[in-house]
């Protein structure tokens, strides 16, 4: 009996400290919407001046529209950040979206340095899953976010995302070759606030990973027999 206490007290205080951490990350999230939500709507103005003078241009129009794209997209991060935080997140869209698509757009919105490269690998057929394209571009572009990051710091400064069906199960792996992951880390990686990246929050993978499992799916650590790095597994059923 002294023992199963001592697994409810150990399970207690990780839900003490998971409460205590969403607090701050409440804190931060707060912060983040009101330092944020001004610059954005200026910028949406200035977009908006610069459509109407150079909007007849094709190649600036084409750019133009590519911000304000990204703009909505920052915005909306915002707003699901609060909403998480607070307990009131919106359920995943259901609508029907070849994954395909969703993961070739989130890798050509990572910036990256020159010297990295993104080997990006995609079946022929679609991907089908049901949910938010916005919400799980977003997963994507942490993921390759992290991995070309830690990628710049290693030798073999590549990475590589793949997007492949098993069966009744869409999986995207994202790996880097990198100098890994500190095994301090490994079983906090998708807590808040919890990171080995410089500059870091260490939001995006808890973040990350609630959506994920707002989508029936999973985000763990992947297995990388190909040598240093870090890999991350991404999984959704998919609609047959």
């Amino acid at each position: 009996m002294v023992y199963d206490r001592g697994v409810h007290e150990d399970d207690d205080l990780r839900a003490s400290l998971r409460a205590d951490a969403m607090v701050h990350v409440g804190q931060v999230a707060a912060g983040v919407a009101h330092e944020l939500r001004n610059p954005l709507s200026v910028m949406e103005t200035s977009v908006f001046l610069l459509s109407e003078r150079f909007g007849q241009d094709p190649d600036a129009a084409r750019h133009l529209r590519r911000i304000t794209e990204q703009l909505r997209v920052a915005g909306a991060i915002v707003n699901d950040l609060l909403d998480t935080v607070r307990g009131t997140a919106t359920p995943a869209a259901t609508e029907d979206l070849d994954l395909r698509r969703a993961v070739r757009e989130a890798v050509s919105w990572v910036a990256r340095p020159p010297h990295v490269s993104v080997a990006l690998g995609l079946p022929a057929e679609a991907v089908t899953v049901r949910g938010d394209a916005r919400k799980l571009r977003q997963v994507v572009v942490n993921l390759v976010t992290n991995a070309v990051h830690f990628a710049a710091r290693g030798d073999d400064p590549r990475v590589d995302v793949t997007l492949s069906r098993e069966g009744s199960v869409a999986r995207v792996v994202v790996r880097d070759r990198g100098p890994g992951i500190p095994p301090s880390m490994r079983a906090r990686l998708f807590e808040p606030f919890a990171t080995a990246r410089e500059g870091g929050l260490g939001l995006g993978l808890a973040l990350s990973r609630q959506i994920v499992e707002d989508h029936r799916g999973t985000l763990a650590v992947g297995e990388d027999d190909a040598g240093p790095g870090a890999c991350f597994v991404l999984s959704l059923p998919v609609e047959a």
